[in-house]
C-alpha cells in the first residue's frame, strides 16, 4: 500500500481525498509539521503533501 501524510495548516491545502482513494492511496491528515514530526518517528509514508505558511 501506498501511504501518504497530508499536512493541513492552511485552510487552503487541496482536498484530494477522491483522487487518493481512486489511486489506492491511504492518507493520513496531520494538523501540524510538529504532528508530522512526530508521526514519521513511528512510520514513513511514501509521500508527503503540504502546503505550510509562515507569518511574522
Amino acid at each position: 500500500m501506498t501511504t501518504l501524510f497530508s499536512i493541513i495548516e492552511s485552510p487552503s491545502h487541496p482536498r484530494l481525498e477522491a483522487l487518493y482513494q481512486r489511486l489506492g492511496i491511504i492518507q493520513f491528515k496531520l494538523p501540524s509539521q510538529r504532528k508530522a514530526l512526530q508521526a514519521l518517528k513511528r512510520s514513513a509514508p511514501d509521500w508527503v503533501v503540504a502546503k505550510c505558511f509562515y507569518g511574522f
